[in-house]
């Protein structure tokens, strides 16, 4: 499955911490790890839920930054993003709705989740997701 058409991107575009996720983002997509870390707060967590290989809690920039590693590599690549809607508050919390998808042995997945990310003093210190149908994840993932 492959992304014929440019992530639709929608809602709090041009707030700092959007901006701070989409410039992580942006490193990433080019492979530049040294720019993408400094995004994160040393004591960082992020939760991601359900019953399958990526699923846990991650510690600190190293390990959450292995997370999109580890998803990449399962994915053969494949992972990609079909439409993002940012929302925030002034309690310097970001809610992502969100559109993935990806190819895992031989099968191709569609699914949607939410992703709160909370900042303190300019940088991510916790990412928490929600899936809107953690069983099909969890299937589609495995363990």
């Amino acid at each position: 499955m492959a992304n014929q058409k440019p992530t639709i991107e929608t809602g709090a575009l041009e707030h700092p911490n959007v901006k701070a996720i989409r410039n992580y983002q942006a490193a990433m997509a080019k492979g530049d790890f040294a720019n993408g870390i400094t995004v994160f707060d040393p004591e960082v967590t992020y939760t991601v839920p359900g019953n399958n290989i990526l699923s846990g809690l991650y510690k600190g920039p190293e390990q959450v930054m292995g997370y999109l590693g580890k998803l990449m590599e399962l994915t053969q690549g494949s992972y990609g993003i079909s439409e993002m809607h940012w929302l925030v508050n002034d309690k310097d919390q970001v809610v992502l709705f969100i559109k993935n998808f990806a190819d895992l042995r031989g099968r191709s997945y569609e699914w949607e989740e939410t992703i709160l990310f909370e900042f303190k003093n300019g940088k991510k210190i916790n990412i928490e997701h929600f899936q809107a149908n953690q069983a099909g994840v969890d299937a589609f993932l495995g363990n």
